[in-house]
């Protein structure tokens, strides 16, 4: 499982979110991109994706902006990836080759502890809410300043 750019960005801007959403106010896509450091032609395409995905609402006008959709513990991590890379963990397309030693066919059992891997990190993204991205971080900033 490799996260790319585009997740990270979707998780630096829900953060930034999240603490908007805390003071009930709408969130400028300028101010999310120099905050966060996301170049912002990039920035549009995460929101449109969290968008997409029913995880962000956004508001045209000049006191409109973007917003959490749900309480941030309403939010998995899991939803949050499958809006900006689609499916979590993908299984190898060797896997099904009927000619190798390790497909499903030979019996290898590769297949069947791979498949319980993507299930138990599956389970954790799955249960995990985007409040832990303020949480921890607050806590880390926190221990670190103090």
């Amino acid at each position: 499982m490799r996260l790319g750019h585009t997740t990270k960005y979707a998780f630096e801007a829900l953060a930034f979110l999240i603490r908007s959403h805390a003071r009930d106010e709408w969130a400028q896509i300028a101010d999310i991109a120099q905050t966060c450091g996301i170049p912002r032609k990039y920035l549009e395409q995460v929101l449109l994706d969290l968008k997409n995905a029913g995880l962000v609402e956004s508001k045209k006008g000049q006191k409109g902006g973007y917003r959490l959709r749900r309480p941030p513990d309403q939010i998995s991590l899991g939803q949050v990836l499958h809006a900006t890379q689609g499916d979590l963990l993908p299984l190898p397309d060797w896997l099904d080759e009927p000619n190798s030693s390790l497909s499903l066919e030979s019996g290898s059992g590769l297949r069947e502890v791979v498949g319980g891997a993507r299930r138990a990190v599956k389970t954790i993204f799955d249960t995990t809410t985007i409040e832990v991205l303020v949480c921890r971080a607050d806590a880390w900033l926190g221990a670190e300043m103090g």
